[in-house]
């Protein structure tokens, strides 16, 4: 029988499963945040460690966080369950519904106001 275990709170990965059309946007090191069920208010923070190659069969891939928990943060212990925010870095652009995108003379456009008119504008699409 087993009396007890130690951990290493250093050592500590969170294993999330993240969308395989979105897996092109992470790579090794980007950082990320999680907190615990039990204290969803307080953040610890974390990198990506590791992108496992394989998808499952519902279009997941498994993603390993390394935990860097701070002294003065909460406390994490194996086998919590914790939610995670991957900090993708973004571009600087505009989001507009996908309706409002349209094509003129094969080229995409977005049609804005201007001085009580409509004008078109070329667009570069980027992520759906």
């Amino acid at each position: 029988n087993e009396l007890f275990k130690i951990y290493d709170p250093t050592s500590l990965l969170l294993e999330v499963k993240v969308l395989e059309s979105d897996i092109a946007l992470l790579k090794k090191g980007i950082p990320a945040e999680i907190a615990s069920l039990s204290d969803p208010e307080k953040m610890n923070k974390a990198s990506v460690w590791e992108i496992n190659p394989y998808v499952d069969e519902n279009g997941l891939v498994m993603v390993r966080l390394k935990i860097q928990q701070a002294p003065s943060g909460p406390p994490l212990f194996p086998g919590m369950n914790c939610t995670a925010v991957i900090k993708v870095p973004s571009s600087n652009s505009l989001v507009t519904p996908k309706e409002a995108v349209v094509m003129r003379s094969g080229k995409t456009v977005v049609f804005v106001l201007e001085n009580g008119k409509a004008k078109w504008n070329y667009v570069a699409l980027g992520r759906d």
